[in-house]
């Protein structure tokens, strides 16, 4: 294995897709995750926590090898 990490472009809100057809194929695939809280607010005025994993860099999927094809 090489010591190069490859950063994929991904379409917007694709980057767990593409990170799964990664390891789906046999390769590595590195997607840096972070946890944001928030609420939101209910149609009944009361207010709902929620906390949501986000990719830390939007749009990009890092890998340890080059995929001979991609969909995403």
């Amino acid at each position: 294995m090489s010591n190069r990490l490859n950063a994929y472009a991904t379409a917007p809100q694709m980057e767990k897709k593409a990170a799964q057809e990664l390891r789906d194929a046999g390769i590595r695939a590195y997607l840096p995750m972070e946890t944001v809280s928030g609420s939101r607010k209910l149609s009944n005025g009361c207010t709902r926590p929620f906390n949501r994993r986000v990719p830390i860099v939007r749009s990009c999927v890092f890998s340890g090898g080059k995929p001979p094809f991609a969909e995403h």
